[in-house]
């Protein structure tokens, strides 16, 4: 059995990176997506916390605390799927994940002897099942309704649930007394790197994968070292396995985080635009691809605007300084959009951008850029309509001159 300081180094390991997460997005974030994470970073922080108090007080309230944590953790991954696929999953999955949630809840205050036996394998049992009731319900979405950085998000998270359900259900499925629970810890690690590669728009799958190797692989270079110098036994070998592991995860996880806060320090669009060359609208929007929040772009005139775009589409466009996809996506959901709505939001789609931008009116020019936000939480409406509106003004000044 590994040594119960292990366990106790890889879950305070775990809960400092949670929380940590959770600290930073609370105060930084915007995005709805990243309000999800943020309560599931407390969440898992919450968890480990208790759980090392359970290590150390060994008292009946503090497990039956740890249960009542894990119930939420299936409900919390059906809200933040629905969050990053802007959809709402099906009433019988609502329904399905829901009760599975309460049965874990009601166990976690039937301790009586004679329930004993079977209730952490149903627990465990409860958890695995609701969890890939959730996985499912994000596998077999509609690709194509969502933009590659959404579905790059979607799979990356996936991934990182795809570690914590078969690490986290051993300890439930196993034996409590069994060193293997405690690899639960490198499964939360995961599943938090996932989560900071999502707010930090790093989502891609080799990338993911490529972290994960590293850390692997410093795990076994460290503790080989280790295992030479000291010789330890089986069990303090596993110990410092699982230690290392949780260490190098939340290192490789930190990083990304510096990263994300060094990002939002970085000047606002506001700023961005007031320091941008006014000289010609080319140059203007030339010192803006250096923006963090504008993704990619692409600009429409001439003849590549006539074509590209349907004519019950450029009517709208000309006259609405900007149109958003997240919008119009909700027009359409209500069943009631109008002809032009419904072209707009077709190309939007199909050039998979976020945004339409009116440049100037004549000549007419067009920008569909896609954001770092698919919803467009990030960039508010405000910096997007001054866009618009200062490139029309550079515009009417070449005109004049």
């Amino acid at each position: 059995m590994i040594d119960p300081l292990a366990y106790v180094l890889s879950d305070a390991v775990a809960m400092i990176t949670a929380a940590t997460l959770a600290i930073v997005l609370a105060q930084q974030s915007k995005l709805r997506t990243e309000f999800f994470v943020v309560r599931f970073a407390i969440a898992i922080a919450t968890l480990f916390f208790a759980r090392i108090s359970h290590s150390v007080l060994d008292w009946t309230a503090t497990k039956t605390i740890t249960y009542l944590i894990v119930a939420s953790f299936p409900l919390l991954a059906l809200l933040t799927a629905e969050s990053l696929m802007r959809r709402h999953a099906a009433r019988l999955v609502k329904l399905s994940v829901s009760g599975l949630s309460a049965v874990i809840a009601v166990l976690a205050f039937l301790n009586t002897d004679s329930l004993t036996a079977i209730r952490v394998p149903v627990i465990g049992a409860a958890l695995i099942f609701s969890m890939l009731i959730t996985a499912c319900f994000v596998i077999f979405r509609d690709e194509k309704e969502l933009l590659p950085n959404e579905n790059a998000r979607l799979t990356s998270l996936l991934l990182g649930f795809g570690f914590l359900i078969p690490l986290a259900a051993t300890d439930f499925l196993i034996a409590e007394t069994s060193a293997i629970p405690a690899l639960s810890a490198v499964g939360a690690m995961c599943l938090l790197l996932a989560a900071v590669r999502v707010v930090c728009s790093r989502s891609s799958l080799s990338g993911y994968f490529i972290d994960i190797t590293i850390a692997v692989g410093l795990t076994i270079i460290t503790s080989g070292v280790g295992y030479i110098l000291t010789s330890p036994s089986p069990h303090q070998l596993g110990g410092l396995v699982l230690v290392i592991g949780t260490i190098f995860l939340a290192v490789i996880s930190a990083g990304y985080l510096r990263g994300f806060l060094r990002q939002y320090m970085d000047p606002s669009l506001s700023t961005y635009l007031a320091r941008a060359r006014t000289g010609s609208v080319p140059e203007f929007l030339s010192d803006l691809k250096s923006h963090r929040l504008i993704k990619s772009s692409q600009l429409l005139e001439g003849d590549d605007l006539r074509t590209a775009v349907a004519p019950e589409a450029l009517k709208l466009l000309t006259k609405t300084a900007v149109v958003s996809r997240a919008d119009l996506e909700r027009i359409d959901a209500q069943g009631i959009p109008e002809q032009s709505e419904s072209a707009v939001l077709s190309l939007l789609m199909t050039s998979e951008m976020t945004h339409a931008i009116q440049l100037s009116q004549v000549p007419t020019r067009i920008l569909l850029c896609e954001s770092v936000s698919p919803s467009g939480d990030r960039i508010e409406e405000a910096d997007l309509l001054l866009l618009s509106r200062l490139a029309r003004t550079i515009d009417e000044k070449q005109s004049r001159d």
